[in-house]
């Protein structure tokens, strides 16, 4: 059999130069596979939080069918970390530059929450295969899913600049201040302050007037 002359495509490109393209293609498809996932999943699981909120709010606060309720509560927050993990572990960070992924994960929490969220991101160099990028983005979603957790906010406010050497977000909602909010978001604060202080940085979180949380993030620009 006469052997194929390669195309000017195939010649022009290197072996490597196929090899990052495939995998470029790659990351766009576990990147879609993830937000799908998330969008899907996790927007039913967001329904079922927030109507199991509003439930809970009519309940006895003692009694057998409160106690029901708060088992049901947990295992909805079991699934939601669950979720989470599988995507993490299965499909990573996303792909893209950080203010761009930024804003497509607040979009995403805003349809599945249904919280009026407003963001006012930066443009930005940086991309997600910064250790600073990914440790935001998961600061982050993090923020998000306490405020649609535990906050009982209707609105909140994202913010991304950059400052005196420093990346800083800001993540606001009005709901119930941080004192409020129980055990687990507890457990999420010490992993948000743990990957800011893995990077040189800093994580605060304090309540607002006259009701809501501010949450602020400094990364050093030397560390992005």
């Amino acid at each position: 059999a006469r052997r194929r002359t390669p195309g000017t495509f195939e010649r022009g490109m290197s072996k490597g130069g196929m090899e990052d393209k495939l995998e470029a293609a790659r990351a766009q498809e576990r990147q879609r596979l993830a937000r799908d996932v998330h969008d899907a999943l996790g927007g039913d699981l967001a329904a079922i939080k927030m109507a199991l909120a509003v439930l809970g709010r009519r309940l006895p606060q003692d009694g057998d069918l409160h106690a029901q309720w708060a088992y049901i509560d947990k295992l909805v927050d079991s699934a939601i970390d669950s979720m989470h993990g599988v995507v993490d572990k299965t499909y990573g960070a996303p792909v893209g530059l950080l203010d761009q992924v930024l804003a497509q994960q607040i979009a995403g929490f805003s349809r599945q929450s249904g919280l009026q969220c407003t963001h006012n991101l930066a443009q930005t160099s940086l991309d997600m295969r910064s250790p600073a990028a990914q440790a935001l983005y998961y600061i982050l979603r993090e923020c998000l899913v306490n405020a649609g957790r535990h906050a009982q906010a209707r609105r909140l406010r994202v913010a991304l600049r950059e400052e005196m050497g420093k990346l800083v977000l800001e993540v606001e909602d009005d709901g119930v201040g941080p004192g409020q909010r129980g055990a687990r978001e507890g457990t999420g604060l010490a992993g948000m302050r743990r990957r800011a202080e893995e990077l040189g940085g800093e994580f605060s979180i304090r309540a607002v007037a006259p009701h809501g949380t501010l949450a602020v993030v400094e990364l050093p620009m030397g560390k992005t």
